[in-house]
């Protein structure tokens, strides 16, 4: 079995170059739906946010094995900073696969609390989950 770290490289280049991809091949949708104007300032950020990601690459910064299973706490670009986020992994017999993923809570910014009391938006678990199950 792979290790989570080397799985989770290939994750980020394989997620990279579907986006890459995907970008090319809406390049005539937005020429015919967007004005030259719109495509120019849109360009601008792109190139920004590119820029950004070659500079600050995607860390795993902890892995946590539990059987069959890992959770893995990353550091990603996000637009022009910097945002955590972590996976939930589970081996299976092609290898790890992700079963669940999510970012770290924008509330309470991964403190579980806010204001003194439990953070209402992720009650307390410091992630917002997006997937299969919140637990």
């Amino acid at each position: 079995m792979e290790a989570v770290e080397d799985f989770m490289w290939k994750y980020f280049a394989m997620r990279s170059e579907l986006m890459r991809a995907a970008k090319e091949r809406s390049i005539s949708f937005r020429e015919r739906c967007f004005t030259d104007e719109y495509l120019a300032a849109s360009k601008k950020v792109s190139e920004k946010s590119n820029v950004y990601e070659k500079i600050i690459p995607p860390v795993v910064l902890q892995v946590e094995m539990k059987g069959i299973s890992a959770t893995v706490i990353t550091s990603e670009p996000a637009c022009r900073k910097s945002e955590r986020r972590i996976y939930k992994l589970r081996s299976t017999d092609i290898g790890w696969q992700i079963e669940r993923k999510g970012t770290e809570c924008f509330l309470c910014e991964g403190l579980g609390v806010y204001n003194g009391e439990t953070c209402s938006n992720c009650g307390g678990n410091k992630w917002e989950y997006h997937g299969a199950s919140k637990r």
